[in-house]
């Protein structure tokens, strides 16, 4: 992640931890919590996809956010099909990361507290 996208994500209020790899990402998500996933890299850069995969298959419940070079619809596609929650293409959606990571959030939580329906 670049230093201009986590000063974007901590003005709009969130804390960011950066991994440099695929598998520091991996150990730092099964030794900590956290709230949304944010995976970037550029158009050959193909672990993201791979990542993303992994966690649904690991039954991560989280956003998890692709942010890339690749714009081609197909691109964009295939990465929501690895079970990304949102897809957002470099650089034209920079200044939108942090409002969609809080809106992410935000339907979350909303979802969490909405009780049961239960049936008498």
């Amino acid at each position: 992640m670049n230093t201009l996208l986590a000063f974007i994500l901590r003005k709009a209020g969130h804390l960011v931890t950066r991994a440099g790899s695929n598998g520091d990402a991996l150990q730092q998500i099964s030794a900590q919590s956290f709230d949304l996933f944010l995976l970037g890299g550029n158009e050959e850069d193909r672990g993201r996809l791979y990542l993303c995969k992994q966690l649904r298959q690991s039954r991560v419940t989280k956003p998890i956010i692709i942010y890339s070079t690749a714009a081609l619809f197909s691109e964009q596609q295939e990465g929501l099909r690895a079970g990304a929650t949102a897809y957002l293409v470099k650089p034209e959606d920079l200044f939108n990361v942090g409002q969609i990571a809080s809106d992410l959030l935000r339907n979350q939580a909303a979802k969490a507290a909405k009780p049961g329906i239960r049936a008498a």
